[in-house]
């Protein structure tokens, strides 16, 4: 790939991406993945930053994530939960295992194929980068938008160390300014996001602060309950079901520097609770403390 400038992907296949992701390109190698979803009515181009951070799979889930500020993303995710309760004609086989695509008129993609060439062409050399493109449903009317995206935290857990935490610019601020506002006492909460089995990552795109509910002392925390459930429940319904609960976090200001003994027996009571009751996700977990974040995943 050294002779290369650019790796374009422009498939449909969910397995070719989580396959090349993972792979080590040359440093010189730029990523850039173009697609057209909601019937051809969206098209976005993803285009990786400096050292692939933010990667194409960041970038793909940053811009679902937008459901809480736009309104055409969070009816977009809504019409994708819906339809992919039915089954339709209109589905054919793509690029790949399993991979599905809908028919879609030339005018669409070469509207969306023309938006793609202009943003490869005017792409940054060091910051990620998400371009949208809309297409009115009813009218001739097309607008686009360009989201400049940071580089995100990322982690790995320190129990095995297969899982990869891959965190949105931002949030890690905020776990320890909490914890900052909390001390002496400890605080914590809940992440918001999703998680990838094929390519062991979770992504952490929103948090959940404590609960009024919540009991702290210096040395220990006990999230609560109250008004909880409704959050997490906004957050399902207005990505289409799409983000949701994915784990828990607190502070230890104070230390221990890692799990506690009574973090340990916690996550161990999550895991036999995950099992018993088939919930499709991992116990994770983060400690926020002054050294920085420290991350488990069982």
């Amino acid at each position: 790939m050294k002779n290369y400038d650019w790796v374009l992907d422009f498939t449909a296949s969910p397995a070719f991406q989580n396959n090349y992701i993972k792979q080590g390109l040359e440093i010189n190698n730029k990523v850039a993945k173009g697609f057209l979803t909601d019937e051809g009515y969206i098209g976005g181009l993803l285009i990786e930053g400096e050292e692939r951070n933010p990667r194409v799979d960041d970038l793909h889930i940053l811009m679902q994530a937008q459901y809480l500020e736009k309104d055409y993303i969070s009816n977009w995710l809504k019409r994708e939960h819906r339809r992919n309760k039915k089954e339709s004609v209109l589905v054919n086989v793509g690029v790949g295992c399993n991979s599905e695509t809908t028919v879609v008129s030339d005018d669409l993609i070469s509207l969306h194929s023309a938006s793609f060439v202009r943003g490869i062409k005017g792409a940054s050399n060091k910051e990620g980068q998400i371009c949208l493109t809309k297409i009115n449903r009813k009218e001739f009317e097309v607008t686009s938008e360009k989201l400049t995206i940071s580089p995100l935290t990322i982690l790995h857990d320190i129990n095995s160390g297969q899982w990869e935490i891959r965190m949105k610019n931002g949030i890690e601020k905020l776990l320890k300014s909490e914890m900052g506002k909390a001390m002496p006492n400890e605080t914590g909460g809940v992440f918001i996001g999703l998680v990838n089995y094929k390519t062991k990552t979770i992504h952490v795109t929103d948090v959940v602060l404590a609960p009024p509910d919540s009991e702290a002392s210096e040395g220990c925390f006990i999230r609560g309950i109250d008004g909880l459930r409704e959050q997490v429940e906004e957050h399902k319904k207005k990505s289409g079901q799409t983000f949701g609960y994915i784990g828990e976090w607190h502070s230890h200001p104070h230390g221990p520097m890692g799990a506690s003994l009574k973090d340990v027996q916690t996550m161990s009571k999550f895991k036999s609770d995950y099992v018993r009751n088939n919930y499709s996700i991992p116990v994770f977990m983060i400690i926020v403390t002054p050294a920085g974040l420290i991350s488990y995943v069982y």
